[in-house]
This record gives C-alpha cells, sequence and structure tokens, in this order.
C-alpha cells in the first residue's frame, strides 16, 4: 500500500491539437483522496450534492478519479466557444449553479503546479482507471498498442502534467473572467 501525502495521486494529462482547428485540448486526470493534507475526495463529493447535480458529475471509470477535458479556441472570442470543459465526461459551463465546481478545479490545478512530489502507484499505468479514463470514451491500450506504458509513463511525467496543470488553471481563469465580465 502505498501511503500519499498530497490528496492527490495517479496524475496524467495529455495535450492534443487538431491541426484543423488549432483546437488545444488538455486532458487531465487526477485520483483524489483524504489525508492530512486534505480532504479533496470529500470535497468533491460534496459538491456534487450541494450544487443539486447528483452523479453528473461523478467519474465514470471510478469515482475516486477526476477527468477534465479543457479545450481553447482561439477562432472564437466569446467564454462559450473559446473555452469548453467537461467535467468526468459531462459538459461543465460557467453558470452560477456550478460555479464550486470551477473553483474545486481551480484549487485542484494549482495545487498540481506546486506539488513536489507525485505518488503514481505501481499498477496505475496498467489498470483501468488509466486504460478507460484518462480519453473517457477511449480504450487507450487498444488505441496505442506496444506504446501503450510508454506514453502513460509519458503522460505521468511530473513536468509535463504540471505544465497541463498551469495551462488547464488559466483556461479556468479566462472563463471566469469572461462569464463575470
Amino acid at each position: 500500500m502505498q501511503v500519499n501525502f498530497t490528496g492527490l495521486k495517479n496524475i496524467s494529462s495529455i495535450k492534443i491539437v487538431n491541426p484543423f482547428t488549432e483546437q488545444e485540448i488538455y486532458s487531465f486526470n487526477v485520483q483524489l483522496t483524504d489525508d492530512d493534507n486534505g480532504e479533496d475526495l470529500t470535497e468533491f463529493n460534496s459538491l456534487r450534492y450541494t450544487t443539486n447535480t447528483g452523479n453528473k458529475y461523478k467519474n465514470p471509470v471510478n469515482e475516486d478519479f477526476v477527468n477534465i477535458f479543457a479545450i481553447r479556441n482561439d477562432n472564437y472570442t466569446d467564454s462559450v466557444e473559446h473555452y469548453k470543459f467537461l467535467l468526468n465526461g459531462q459538459p461543465l459551463v460557467p453558470q452560477r449553479k456550478v460555479l464550486p465546481f470551477f473553483t474545486f478545479l481551480a484549487k485542484l490545478t494549482r495545487n498540481v503546479q506546486v506539488q513536489k512530489k507525485f505518488g503514481l502507484d505501481k499498477d496505475y499505468i496498467t489498470s483501468e482507471d488509466a486504460r478507460y479514463g484518462i480519453l473517457p470514451g477511449h480504450d487507450l491500450h487498444s488505441e496505442l498498442g506496444s506504446q501503450y506504458e510508454k506514453v502513460l509513463e509519458g503522460m505521468s511525467n511530473p513536468s509535463n502534467v504540471k505544465l497541463s496543470s498551469r495551462r488547464i488553471n488559466n483556461m479556468i481563469q479566462g472563463a471566469m473572467e469572461d462569464y463575470l465580465a
């Protein structure tokens, strides 16, 4: 058993650039835990109920994980098209009811940026959580074939994860600025 001292573990991310639209797409997958440094899992689950969204934003692969899809399209200037977010596969559009999720995700991505150690369970890369959870609706093992483990190791590289978390955090800030303007 691995002890986690950050409230977060098994973090992976990937950046995809659509060559036709130039959209930047980030997928960020993280396992939340409760520990001495915070109760990230409890906080996220509480948000699902205090915002009356119930299971809408529950991760379909493993409820301990949060998957964020953040899409930036510079071809649009209005906030609805400029920034798009999916939380555990469901659209997350800036509106009053779900603002607490944006606050939570901003805090989560900020915490990852300053995290010194990343807990990665030995079996995470070969787990169903990684295989189906990083890009919801995709079986990464089938799609990547023999390159699967190598690609996932790169996706779990701390410098890549920190860069993605910073970019996602910037997109959340931009979306919130547009929403509140």
